[in-house]
């Protein structure tokens, strides 16, 4: 049986050959975790700033009820003063009314 053998400085080529790929592999590899990394940091700050987000909004329909309310007051206090008012007049003119038919009598 032939047994081949290889020659020492074609050996250590290959060999040489194979650490710089698996260097180059692993460089990729840290690269790789790097930016997974940065993505999940960016999800996670995305995911408080939607909260945070969603937090303003709510509190921003609350104070927009609160100024509706705030605003419908003048709007009833004006309706209860031009009734009142109306009420009055009405209320004069009728005894205007009431008070001359009983003076001619």
């Amino acid at each position: 049986m032939a047994e081949e053998y290889v020659r020492k400085d074609y050996f250590e080529q290959v060999i040489e050959r194979q650490q710089d790929e698996h260097h180059r592999i692993h460089r990729r590899l840290e690269e790789l975790e790097e930016t997974v990394k940065k993505q999940s940091e960016f999800t996670i700050a995305l995911e408080r700033m939607s909260i945070n987000l969603e937090h303003v909004v709510n509190q921003l329909e609350i104070q927009s009820q609160r100024l509706k309310k705030l605003e419908e007051v003048p709007l009833e206090t004006n309706k209860k003063v031009r009734d009142a008012l109306i009420t009055t007049i009405v209320g004069g003119v009728i005894g205007a009314i009431v008070a001359k038919l009983l003076t001619m009598l």
